[in-house]
């Protein structure tokens, strides 16, 4: 697929507006292999505005090719997705997480695993954009869980660099590299959401960011008590062939509520 140096800005989008957008982007390869939205200086602006004006602002420096992502990029990246208004700032969380030394998405972006960004939001914002905590939900169906994600994804691609077989050396990938986010379902859960043991307020909303595989089901159709529920759970973690038991690292589990009910006793 070509690509272009520069992701799309206002006056790109405004010189284009006489061809078919679908198939320019795709042309201009400013896509993840699907359908984009196409821009347009009115919804790129209502993106910028959301994130606080200033289209110039440099939010962060995106690896592997350490591309600039100015609000008015983000705010492109976001129509793109298909992404509301209102997702703008939990996007921009995300990315500015991604982006700290203290993840490594250089590493992420260029390692030949399989390993994707999974985020997942807590707090009230979940709640007001509508995000899916519950059924399915890694899965389709819901338009914030599923363009928040997309987002995330088409920045760094189109930002950050990170092409299948050119910058992204992963042999084989999954399907978490196109959109990979989630909500926790913080009402039917017996411990306190994961942002609270993290030190936040109740009331306040963030992202959590971790680099991982697709998911895994663990399976139990007979253990009632916590050690059996348990027992799978390490189970699935400890396996040989496991990536963390070559290199060390860890694992995101994520439990429903009738195993969390039963867990916590």
């Amino acid at each position: 697929m070509p690509r272009t140096s520069q992701p799309a800005t206002s006056s790109t989008i405004g010189a284009v507006d006489q061809i078919d957008l679908v198939e320019w982007y795709f042309d201009q390869g400013w896509t993840d292999g699907l359908p984009v939205v196409p821009p347009t200086p009115e919804t790129v602006a209502a993106m910028v505005a959301e994130l606080g004006g200033d289209p110039n602002h440099l939010e962060a420096r995106v690896p592997p090719r350490w591309g600039n992502l100015t609000r008015e990029v983000l705010a492109v990246n976001l129509v793109l997705a298909g992404c509301k208004p209102a997702y703008a700032p939990v996007v921009r969380a995300a990315i500015l997480a991604l982006c700290g030394s203290h993840f490594n998405l250089n590493g992420i972006q260029a390692t030949t695993h399989m390993a994707a960004p999974l985020l997942v939001v807590n707090g009230p914002i979940r709640h007001e954009i509508g995000m899916n905590a519950g059924a399915n939900v890694f899965g389709s169906g819901n338009r914030a869980n599923a363009t928040i994600g997309r987002a995330l994804r088409l920045i760094m691609l189109n930002v950050g660099g990170g092409w299948p077989g050119d910058l992204d050396k992963s042999t084989l990938g999954h399907p978490g590299k196109y959109t990979f986010c989630i909500a926790e379902h913080e009402e039917a859960s017996p411990w306190a959401p994961y942002h609270v043991e993290q030190g936040y307020r109740p009331d306040y909303s963030t992202v959590f960011c971790i680099a991982t595989e697709g998911p895994h089901s663990v399976t139990n159709h007979v253990a009632n008590d916590p050690q059996g529920v348990l027992d799978s759970l390490v189970s699935a973690m400890s396996t040989i062939a496991h990536n963390n038991a070559v290199s060390s690292g860890s694992c995101a589990v994520v439990i429903g509520p009738e195993h969390a009910v039963t867990i916590a006793g």
